[in-house]
């Protein structure tokens, strides 16, 4: 049986694997802000903080989803699933934001909505299928957060349009 100590020693090296969830929607953010036809620091700056603050959002939405949906998985020490799951979903963040980035300065395309699109739904469902590997059944767990990142990458769009 572990300690408290042990829990928060094991909740901080978890806490650091969204650090590239963060990273890909800031990059997401800076690819935005570079496609305007005005780029100026203020509005890098104001595009990076919309994606930082919205990384976050995601990431509380999505263990906030599975917390509601599999209460049993709050006892004391399987909380941890969760945060796992979601941080393990939000890993496959990764390629899409490569590839927009390629996409974006290697080819000149402006296809940064698709990716990051594909990014946030693929995340959502990866997460599902990771709480689903830990044990916990249910077809919620796939399906849940699979509408939750649809709402997402469709507020994510509509974000944008807003951004300056």
């Amino acid at each position: 049986m572990m300690t408290k100590i042990g829990y928060r020693q094991a909740d901080d090296q978890k806490s650091v694997y969204f650090i590239p969830a963060y990273l890909c929607f800031i990059v997401f953010g800076i690819l935005v802000a570079l496609n305007k036809p005005a780029i100026t620091m203020s509005t890098v700056l104001i595009s990076i903080l919309a994606a930082f603050l919205f990384a976050i959002l995601v990431i509380f939405l999505l263990s906030l989803a599975f917390k509601l949906a599999n209460p049993n998985l709050m006892t004391e020490g399987e909380g941890q699933v969760i945060k796992r799951a979601v941080s393990t979903g939000m890993s496959f963040m990764i390629p899409f934001t490569v590839l927009a980035v390629l996409a974006d300065v290697v080819l000149g395309w402006d296809a940064v909505m698709p990716f990051a699109s594909a990014a946030v739904m693929t995340a959502g469902a990866s997460a599902g299928m990771e709480v689903m590997k830990a044990g916990v059944q249910g077809i919620k767990n796939v399906l849940l957060p699979t509408f939750l990142s649809f709402i997402i990458s469709t507020s994510w769009m509509i974000l944008v349009g807003f951004l300056p």
